[in-house]
């Protein structure tokens, strides 16, 4: 399709007004809402979500990335941030899509965007199609890969703090600064109570893995989370592709191979939708 069209703009969010970037479709089959992922990860998967999104806008389906508060073009700093509005801010953006489509949207999550992404689908139960990039399994962990730059940056003590003695400061009520990032307790311990779980009502999502070489099955810990959500009743789409890490390289990376296979699947998976306006 030829129709498509980049609107930018502002919302009211809870903590102030929040960016809006929407890839428009005069006539859509369905609306994406993409949740990007947590600090600097966010930053590196830009180009691949921009490109994702005009893939997505190229078939058909409008794509709507919010950023959230304190982050991208959003106001407020990543330091006022918390866990609890940047979750409500998702779930508002998501109401309010599913209310001018006349259905619930199909949600996009990368890394952590995609612990977000569930969270909301256990709040909205019409929320039943998932795309999950690389999707982070664990809060928990995730808040430890990141204390750990700060082990490991030039900042620490002669590489004397511990990932257990950041914890603490936080658990104390402490703010740390990571990487450029200041986080606070409201952001990082509610983070790391997250977890990737299915929500009650079952649907249909598509997990992505991508490693550097090809291989057949889900690293054991993706392959686990996978089970779980079949358990659970979903179908569960597993797909392994070769790429580049592209939230985490030095340079900015692109994977043209699960831009086609994730627009694959959203055509293949998508229900019957009435064509509209957005």
């Amino acid at each position: 399709m030829s129709n498509g069209r980049l609107r930018v703009g502002f919302v009211s969010g809870r903590g102030g007004r929040l960016h809006v970037t929407t890839f428009a479709v005069e006539r859509a089959r369905g609306v994406v809402v993409a949740v990007a992922p947590f600090a600097e990860e966010m930053n590196k998967a830009r180009r691949m979500m921009a490109l994702q999104a005009r893939r997505f806008q190229a078939a058909g389906y409008a794509v709507v990335l919010q950023d959230p508060l304190g982050c991208g073009e959003s106001e407020g700093d990543f330091a006022n941030a918390t866990w609890a509005t940047w979750i409500a801010d998702l779930q508002d953006c998501v109401e309010r899509e599913a209310q001018r489509f006349g259905s619930a949207p199909v949600l996009w999550g990368v890394r952590l965007g995609a612990v977000m992404a569930c969270e909301v689908a256990h709040r909205l139960p019409a929320c039943e199609r998932l795309i999950l990039w690389q999707p982070v399994v664990s809060g928990d962990q995730a808040l430890n890969q990141f204390l750990r730059l700060r082990i490991a940056s030039e900042l620490a003590s002669a590489g004397r703090e511990r990932v257990s003695d950041l914890r603490a400061r936080l658990a104390a009520g402490e703010a740390l600064e990571v990487g450029g990032y200041e986080i606070r307790p409201e952001l990082a311990l509610p983070l790391a109570q997250a977890t990737l779980t299915p929500p009650q009502r079952v649907g249909i999502v598509d997990w992505f893995e991508l490693a550097a070489t090809p291989r057949v099955a889900l690293s054991p810990g993706a392959a686990r989370a996978v089970e779980s959500w079949r358990q659970a009743g979903w179908r569960v789409a597993a797909h392994n592709i070769a790429g580049d890490p592209f939230w985490a390289t030095q340079e900015i990376a692109v994977v043209p191979e699960l831009i086609e296979r994730t627009a694959a699947a959203l055509v293949a998976h998508s229900f019957g939708r009435v064509p509209c306006e957005l």
